[in-house]
């Protein structure tokens, strides 16, 4: 594991407590750093010379000193201090009461913090659990050097120490794992203070937008002897009533008009221009109520219902379902791989809209033994450069196409409950009328964190089966998922976040690997060691 005792420490920095455990954590591993490179120097001196011998000594001895006598920062004193400060000390003092306060808050993802509840609490235990090796290993290391040197026979306080150790780590593993188990793996991204068009969101445009037609024009005989509600499905015919300031002035609906509806006889509608990808600015009917934001306009027209001799032709409020140039409304299909051939593994996501179409992009890194990433290796994977009107890009093969009939969109969470998978691609599939997720999982070694052959996709097997996924999906969160320090991930999935009476948005989110199923309870029994004269040259 990486050996900075800050290392994926963001989170746990802001619980008031972590002062006084950042202070013991240095502490040791300082004076591990002395530790180790006065064995490194031993180890390459020449030790047949009687100065090098008496200058090694007297280093070791002011190590061994520090390490058992230091009234204030032995090693005992200070391993002590750190598990009282995260377990046992009064709650208002306990660290891992200060972090349970932190992660529980409901604004947690938008103070910008990139760990889940979960990779919270696990390096935290990351953290202790090494101070607490280094510290295991320069005791034993202290009183095998005195024995050796006749200064006391220190083999019960050594025997003493290894059971303590192996009590601490058995006790600090069995609460980390209940509390992994019971705190969320899962990131997601908070909506920022101000969203901004391309770069914190983005949209389908002019997939089924309002439109206004009168009855006559949406049936091939031209009559107008049903009503507004009548028209469910249909098309224009063209414009009968050619007098009509409004009719000619139009943007007609040049694809399917949908699920029309009778609001009121006689209104003012504001024409957008023809640049626009709106039909309106507004519609203000003759009782005063308004559909969009009224403000000033040089394109407004009456739209009036008319008789023909006893029948009333109606003006209906519908949907238009239209494909063109300002209606983007694809979805890319492609696979979105890691390379698992250089042993990358996906590490994070976003929705990002490129040449009309929405796509995943992925986040990815190297991995490392153990479930760690190289964060040195950390990139965006390029998206698919493509368009819908390239030559040999097909519907249903490369993108799909939103339309009122193809419009719905499973939200999944799926998540992987095998220890040895993880996720190395993802992509949306179109099937059985449904565009839905899938994550593409791969086997790998824990141990030596090596990328294996044998993988799969992971699909869900219900939809959300609410309006959010029978309606115009309205707006994509395009800000990146990924945690800090980078990890591999269990999980993944869409979903929509939203408050009643306004659009929302679909978003991604993931789950971080869970390390609880590698985490080993018992210390393995170890064999009596038999000592040899030459076992331990550097105290010899």
């Amino acid at each position: 594991m990486p050996q900075d005792f800050l290392y994926g420490m963001e989170v746990i920095r802001h619980a008031p407590p972590f002062l006084f455990l950042f202070s013991d954590l240095r502490v040791i591993n300082d004076m591990y750093d002395k530790f180790r490179t006065f064995l490194n120097t031993s180890l390459a001196q020449n030790n047949s010379v009687l100065s090098v011998v008496d200058e090694r000594e007297t280093r070791m001895n002011y190590i061994i000193s520090d390490i058992l006598d230091d009234a204030n920062n032995n090693v005992h004193k200070i391993i002590a201090n750190i598990f009282k400060l995260v377990f046992t000390r009064d709650e208002n003092e306990n660290l891992m009461s200060s972090v349970f306060d932190i992660i529980s808050n409901t604004d947690y993802f938008c103070k910008y913090y990139t760990q889940s509840p979960q990779q919270v609490f696990y390096n935290l235990y990351n953290q202790i659990a090494l101070a607490d090796l280094k510290g295991y290993i320069m005791l034993q290391f202290s009183y095998l050097a005195r024995r050796l040197e006749e200064k006391g026979n220190h083999t019960n306080a050594s025997l003493l120490i290894r059971k303590e150790y192996e009590a601490r780590t058995n006790n600090t593993m069995l609460t980390i794992i209940s509390i992994m188990k019971v705190t969320s793996s899962k990131i997601w991204r908070c909506d920022p203070k101000r969203h901004i068009k391309g770069r914190t969101y983005d949209e389908l445009t002019a997939l089924l937008q309002g439109h206004v037609e009168n009855e006559v024009d949406m049936n091939s005989k031209g009559t107008c002897r049903a009503n507004c509600a009548a028209y469910s499905y249909t098309e224009s015919y063209g414009c009968y009533d050619s007098k009509s300031e409004y009719c000619t002035k139009r943007k007609p609906c040049n694809g399917k008009i949908i699920n029309c509806k009778f609001v009121e006889s006689h209104m003012k509608a504001c024409i957008s221009p023809l640049s626009s990808p709106r039909r309106y600015e507004y519609i203000e009917y003759k009782s005063g109520k308004v559909l969009g934001n009224k403000r000033h306009c040089s394109n407004n027209r009456n739209i009036n219902s008319w008789f023909r001799w006893f029948v009333h032709c109606s003006y209906c409020l519908c949907l238009c379902d239209q494909q063109g140039s300002h209606s983007d409304r694809y979805f890319n299909l492609r696979p979105v791989m890691a390379d698992t051939a250089k042993n990358r593994v996906v590490t994070g996501l976003r929705l990002v809209k490129h040449n009309r179409i929405i796509h995943i992009q992925i986040q990815e890194g190297k991995l490392l033994p153990y479930g760690y990433i190289d964060n040195s290796t950390i990139r965006w994977v390029p998206i698919d450069d493509y368009k819908i009107t390239d030559n040999g890009i097909k519907n249903g093969i490369d993108f799909h196409t939103m339309n009122y009939i193809n419009r719905t969109m499973y939200l999944d969470d799926l998540v992987i409950n095998e220890a040895h998978h993880i996720i190395t691609g993802v992509r949306f599939e179109y099937v059985d009328n449904h565009l839905r997720f899938e994550i593409y999982v791969s086997n790998f070694n824990f141990d030596n964190g090596t990328v294996l052959d044998g993988a799969y996709y992971i699909y869900g097997g219900q939809g959300f089966g609410k309006d959010a996924a029978q309606t115009t999906i309205p707006f994509f969160d395009t800000q990146p998922v990924a945690a800090y320090p980078a990890l591999p991930l269990k999980g993944a999935g869409i979903y929509y976040k939203g408050k009643e009476g306004y659009g929302g948005f679909v978003a991604p989110k993931i789950s971080t690997y869970d390390f609880s199923k590698y985490m080993q309870l018992d210390l393995p029994n170890s064999e009596p060691r038999i000592e040899t004269e030459d076992e331990f040259p550097i105290v010899a």
